[in-house]
């Protein structure tokens, strides 16, 4: 953390110990006094870990909130000025919903979970009004959870969204009571510069147009897709098949929606078609190319710099159908591999890095059930790299045939997985146990 950094974030402590760590108030001059409920406008109070409470509701404080607060956005909608550090560049275009007479704390809860929606936020003492500016005090657990370049968007997304939609004219961000930590006495927002790009609706569209390409196999097979004592009958090419695009499943569940979601959606864009917009590219369809253009363009304005790889969302979803049942639901998030997730853009973009692997399902025996409906196979995960076959147990890689075989008889990981026929004749994944 750079020097300047680390001086904000002390003057920050510094000013939030002042106010007593949410035990004390915020008065118009700045100055700390005794808590005057009637004169702070708080709408989180919280001396644990356990993040913001959206069922308190925000009450107005002694100082009136600026001119245009009583008309919010049309039809209850507030726009969110969502700030990309990549591209010093603000995303507005999302539309945030809100209720009847929404103050700013409602705008804070709603930010807070746009910009944090996979973690357990931190300490929040208060967020109060007073003349006209916000003042937000945190615990110093923001400080550990959140790397310098998290709090840079949060902070910047917040005060224009506040600030833009006539909340307040300036917000404060404390450390236990102390300005300087987060900012000076207010934030200073990055310069206002405005993403280009198409709405989610219109970004939706589009994607519409795109033709689903179909599953695709990541990773090379070798010897071991099959153990050497089940027959390679036609039921068993069908179990390895299914279990090849699904990927390792690392959560146990009695239905597909309850898999882990940032595991599912990376294993989904492993054996999903890309879109490509590269004219070498193999995926590559003029067409779809100028289709693309204001996703691509959008997208490539938050990243900084051209991106030419995508995988729509409606893609990734018709995978998990192929896969795991018309039933199993999708919760689109960042994948467990550094992949981005564009919300409004409804794609993922892929890391542009090296290495990885792919995972080769070894099949142990499987059964079907009376009516060849279920069937209940037993299976191991193998993790084929460049460097050979992983063994989690000792650490190690392996490339010779007889230890391989060593490690699947006595220390690989065994899985039950139960699959389902479908009507049109192919199998579905339905549950995962650990053996």
């Amino acid at each position: 953390m750079n020097k300047s950094f680390c001086g904000f974030l002390m003057a920050l402590i510094l000013f939030i110990s002042a106010c007593g760590g949410g035990n004390a108030a915020v008065t118009d001059n700045g100055s700390s006094t005794a808590l005057v409920p009637a004169e702070q406008a708080s709408v989180a109070s919280s001396e644990s870990a356990s993040g913001i409470n959206p069922e308190v509701e925000s009450k107005e404080s002694e100082t009136k909130q600026p001119s245009g607060n009583e008309k919010i956005y049309p039809d209850n909608r507030v726009i969110l000025y969502r700030f990309i550090a990549d591209s010093e560049l603000y995303d507005t275009t999302k539309l945030l919903e809100v209720k009847d007479g929404a103050k700013f704390g409602d705008i804070f809860n709603i930010v807070v979970e746009e910009m944090f929606p996979n973690i357990d936020v931190p300490t929040i003492h208060s967020v109060a009004m007073s003349k006209s500016c916000v003042f937000c005090n945190f615990g110093e657990d923001w400080l550990d959870t959140f790397n310098k370049g998290q709090l840079y968007e949060f902070c910047n997304t917040l005060t224009m969204t506040l600030q833009k939609n006539g909340f307040c004219e300036s917000v404060s961000f404390m450390i236990d009571g102390k300005t300087g930590l987060l900012g000076g006495e207010t934030w200073e927002c990055a310069e206002l510069k405005v993403l280009e790009g198409a709405s989610a609706d219109e970004c939706a569209d589009i994607r519409a147009s795109i033709p689903y390409g179909g599953l695709k196999q990541h990773g090379a097979d070798s010897y071991f897709d099959f153990a050497k004592t089940v027959k390679k009958d036609d039921m068993a090419e069908k179990i390895h098949r299914v279990l090849k695009f699904a990927g390792e499943l690392i959560n146990e569940f009695d239905h597909p929606s309850e898999m882990d979601m940032e595991n599912a959606v990376q294993n989904l864009i492993w054996c999903t078609e890309p879109i490509d917009i590269a004219p070498d590219s193999e995926y590559y369809d003029v067409k779809i190319a100028q289709q693309l253009i204001p996703i691509t363009s959008s997208v490539s304005q938050r990243l900084a710099f051209q991106e030419n790889c995508f995988w729509l969302k409606e893609h990734i979803e018709e995978s998990a159908y192929e896969i795991f049942g018309a039933d199993v639901v999708i919760k689109h998030c960042e994948p467990r591999m550094p992949y981005k997730w564009f919300e409004t853009e409804g794609v993922y973009t892929p890391p542009h890095m090296g290495g990885g692997w792919n995972i080769i399902p070894h099949l142990y025996s499987y059964t079907v059930d009376a009516e060849n409906k279920t069937v209940t196979a037993e299976v191991a995960y193998l993790r084929n790299t460049m460097q050979g076959i992983y063994d989690a147990v000792q650490d190690k890689f392996m490339e010779d045939y007889d230890d391989i075989e060593e490690y699947l008889q006595n220390r690989a990981q065994r899985h039950i997985v139960m699959l389902r026929t479908e009507a049109d004749g192919r199998l579905t994944i339905r549950q995962h146990h650990l053996v």
